[in-house]
């Protein structure tokens, strides 16, 4: 299954909230993604029944599960059969896989940076439980105001200047095997910052903080 990060609009209350009382399932669609993650398993159950009660062949080797977990996982980041997170009261942001390239792209660095610059994946206060890469971060109004004014002179062409393959994939940043893989994440760039920028910058106009987690 993919690393996919997510951003979400918070109020003032929101962010009392969640310090007080931490983060729950529904602010984070978490009750969606494992009613997905189940349903996946039960799909791939009845496709291995099929293929060897039906047609007489061997159970599938872990590889051919990993892709079938690979090919539901698609569908749910295409949008086949799931409901949208969020609300228009509350809108949330999917960067898919692209969160670390933009990371990168922004400090230099697969982890480190100093903030505001850093934000997307060292920003913020921790609230809530782990979700299995890490714990919620919240921003407060400020933070998002600097990450905002951060983004705004950025520029997608600029960015991809600093696309560089070979020390990425040195780097261990996600999804990047080889040089061939920039072409990917040329896409993904132009397709994930505008978005990116436009929500960061909608919430500081807006006086929200955010919320940002991994599934």
């Amino acid at each position: 299954m993919s690393m996919t990060l997510y951003l979400k609009h918070a109020t003032q209350s929101d962010l009392a909230r969640f310090v007080r009382d931490g983060v729950y399932d529904a602010d984070l669609g978490v009750e969606e993604e494992r009613h997905i993650a189940g349903e996946s398993f039960l799909r791939l159950k009845e496709l291995e029944l099929i293929y060897v009660a039906g047609e007489g062949r061997a159970a599938f080797s872990p590889a051919a599960r990993e892709m079938l977990f690979d090919h539901f996982d698609l569908m749910r980041r295409r949008g086949f059969g799931v409901k949208p997170m969020g609300s228009p009261a509350a809108p949330v942001l999917d960067l898919h896989e692209s969160w670390h390239m933009l990371h990168f792209l922004f400090t230099g660095d697969a982890w480190e940076g100093e903030l505001p610059v850093a934000t997307l994946l060292a920003g913020g206060r921790e609230v809530g439980e782990d979700l299995g890469y890490g714990r919620p971060r919240m921003l407060s109004v400020t933070e998002t105001e600097d990450f905002a004014r951060f983004l705004e002179p950025l520029q997608v062409a600029s960015l991809t200047a600093r696309l560089d393959g070979q020390a990425m994939k040195a780097l261990g940043v996600y999804c990047v095997q080889d040089e061939e893989s920039c072409a990917d994440l040329r896409d993904d760039l132009a397709r994930y910052f505008p978005r990116l920028r436009s929500f960061v910058g909608d919430a500081a106009r807006k006086g929200r903080g955010m919320l940002i987690w991994m599934l």
